[in-house]
C-alpha cells in the first residue's frame, strides 16, 4: 500500500518491496514514477534520506532531471547509479557507542563499544530511570569474559550518536542485574538505586527541609530546589529512603523529584528550572512521525487544587471549580497566599493559564537533535498551524540504539506560553 508524503509543497506515495537483497523504493510525483533499490543494510540511510533531506531532494524539478534509475547489472547502468547515489546531497550517518562500568571490588574500568541494543527510559515524573543493555556473549575484555567482571552495583555510562555528530551520555547509573543468557543482558537504575539500599529512621521533622533530610542519609549528594518549599510537619516512617520519596510525593503531590547528570532536582507545581535545551522538530525536516493529539480549549475539562501550609502546619485549600466531576485535577502549592481569598484567585488564574488548546502525546525522532527529559521542544508545522511555534516541556524520553538505527521517543509534557516559565 502505498505510504503518502508530503513535503516542501510536494506530494508523493511511497511503496517498498523487497528480495532476499534489497529493498524497492518506488515514489510517485505528479505523474512520474522513481524506482531505487536500496541493500538491506543501507535501508535506515534510505529512509533517513526521505525524512530529512525530501525538502531538498525529492522536489519535482530535480526528480524530472534524474528520471528513472534502470535496475538492471550492466556496467553503464551501474554507472549511472553510482553517479545519481554521489549527486543526492546527504552523507549516511554512522552509528556509535561507548559503555564504561566501573568495578565496585576492584575499581577497574571495563569500556566497550559495541552493543546488540540498548534501551533507555528516563522521565521527570518518575525517580527511577532504567537501562537495559543487551552484548554478545562471546564479548571479552582484556581476553576475558565480561561476565568476570560486571558485577551488580557496578557504576555504568552508556554513550550513543553518531560519528558525524559526537556521542551524548543517555545514562548513568547502577547495575542492577547480569543475565547470564545468550545475549548477556544488563539492566541498569540511576541514582536511585542508591535510595533503595539507603534505610531511614523513624521520626517526626518540624519544619520538614527536603535538601538537608537527603544530604543527611547521602553525603555530597547535589539538590536543587526552589528556596522555600513548606511542607511543615513530617512523619518519617522506617523503611528506605526511596520509599519516604514515594509517600511524600502522595502526600505532596505538587512536590515531585527526579534525578539530572546526577542531581536531585526537587521541583513543585511542575515547575522546571531556567537551565534547558530549546530543540525545534520540523515533520518535513527531523521528525520520523508522532502520535500528538489537539484538544481545543472548550473541551478540556480542569479543576485546581490550591494548597498553602501555615506555620502551625494547618493547611488551607481550595478547589475551583467545586464541582470536580469528570475533570483532571491538578495540585498547587502555594506558599506566598496565606488566605482562602487568596488562594481562590491564585486558582482561578492556575486554571486560566492551563484551560486552553491542549496537544499531548509522542514524538519519534532521529538521534539527533539529541533531547532530554526537561528539556523543551518547539514545533515548526506550517502544514498545521495548530501546532506551528508551540513549545512544550519534555515529560520523558525513551532511547533505543541497535544495529538498525538510533531513535528518540519523547513525550510531550505541559505547553510553555513564555520563555521562561517557573
Amino acid at each position: 500500500m502505498p505510504t503518502p508524503i508530503s513535503t516542501n509543497g510536494y506530494r508523493f506515495n511511497l511503496e517498498v518491496s523487497s528480495n532476499s537483497y534489497d529493498f524497492y523504493l518506488k515514489i510517485s510525483t505528479n505523474g512520474h514514477n522513481f524506482h531505487f533499490a536500496i541493500q538491506r543494510n543501507t535501508l535506515a540511510c534510505a529512509i533517513f534520506l526521505i525524512n530529512w533531506f525530501s525538502g531538498r531532494f525529492f522536489c519535482e524539478q530535480q526528480a524530472v532531471r534524474l528520471g528513472s534509475i534502470n535496475m538492471s547489472q550492466s556496467k553503464q547502468n551501474k554507472q549511472k547509479r553510482k553517479q545519481f547515489f554521489h549527486n543526492i546531497p546527504f552523507k549516511m550517518l554512522n552509528l556509535q557507542c561507548k559503555i564504561e562500568i566501573r568495578s565496585k571490588s576492584t575499581q577497574k574500568t571495563v569500556t566497550f563499544d559495541y552493543a546488540n541494543s540498548i534501551e533507555v527510559k528516563t522521565s521527570c515524573e518518575n525517580l527511577t530511570d532504567t537501562a537495559t543493555v543487551k552484548v554478545p556473549r562471546k564479548m571479552q575484555w582484556q581476553g576475558k569474559s565480561l561476565l568476570e567482571y560486571v558485577r551488580r552495583n557496578d557504576e555504568i555510562t552508556i554513550q550513543a550518536g553518531y560519528k558525524e555528530y559526537g556521542m551524548e551520555t543517555l545514562f548513568k547509573g547502577y547495575v542492577n542485574s547480569v543475565e547470564n543468557g545468550v545475549p548477556i543482558v544488563i539492566t541498569c537504575e540511576n541514582e536511585m538505586r542508591l535510595f533503595k539500599t539507603t534505610e531511614v529512621k523513624a521520626e517526626v521533622i518540624p519544619n520538614f527541609n527536603i535538601a538537608a533530610f537527603l544530604k543527611r542519609y547521602v553525603p555530597g549528594l547535589k539538590v536543587e530546589c526552589p528556596d522555600k518549599i513548606d511542607f511543615g510537619t513530617v512523619t518519617v516512617g522506617a523503611g528506605t529512603l526511596s520509599g519516604f520519596l514515594d509517600n511524600l510525593g502522595k502526600q505532596f503531590d505538587w512536590f515531585y523529584g527526579y534525578f539530572q547528570d546526577g542531581t536531585f532536582y526537587a521541583l513543585i507545581n511542575k515547575k522546571q528550572f531556567s537551565q534547558y535545551n530549546t530543540i525545534t522538530f520540523d515533520p518535513t525536516r527531523n521528525l520520523i512521525k508522532d502520535s500528538l493529539k489537539y484538544t481545543l480549549a472548550d473541551d478540556v475539562k480542569m479543576a485546581v487544587k490550591a494548597t498553602h501550609i501555615n506555620s502551625d502546619n494547618t493547611k488551607i485549600e481550595v478547589t475551583v471549580p467545586k464541582d470536580t466531576d469528570g475533570c483532571s485535577q491538578q495540585h498547587f502549592y502555594f506558599p506566598e497566599y496565606d488566605t482562602e481569598a487568596a488562594l481562590k484567585e491564585a486558582a482561578e488564574k492556575k486554571l486560566k493559564e492551563l484551560k486552553c488548546d491542549k496537544m499531548e502525546g509522542t514524538i519519534e525522532a532521529f538521534g539527533v537533535p539529541f533531547v532530554r527529559k526537561g528539556d523543551v521542544v518547539r514545533l515548526c508545522d506550517e502544514e498545521r498551524p495548530e501546532r506551528d511555534g508551540k513549545r512544550f516541556q519534555v515529560k520523558a524520553v525513551d532511547y533505543k540504539f541497535n544495529t538498525s538505527g538510533y531513535r528518540q521517543t519523547i513525550t510531550l509534557g505541559a505547553e510553555l506560553k513564555s520563555d521562561i516559565e517557573q
